[in-house]
């Protein structure tokens, strides 16, 4: 969101099907922005569906644990 202040960290859990589309994501926390900054990683994420898939189907993680720094 508009007026983020820098340093401001977020954990995210991503569950995703094989062909990299997002099926569920949770947000762990925040370091601050309360719910704004929790719904605006949320929907970032979704926006962001579908994943880049590994080359290597081997490497492929169905759950991934991303953190955002702004």
């Amino acid at each position: 969101p508009r007026g983020v202040n820098p340093g401001i960290k977020c954990t995210v859990n991503v569950t995703q099907e094989p062909d990299g589309r997002v099926r569920d994501v949770n947000v762990e926390n925040c370091s601050e922005g309360g719910e704004l900054m929790r719904t605006s990683v949320e929907q970032a994420v979704l926006r962001a569906s579908p994943l880049p898939t590994p080359r290597d189907e081997a490497l492929f993680d169905q759950r991934l644990r991303i953190t955002f720094r702004f």
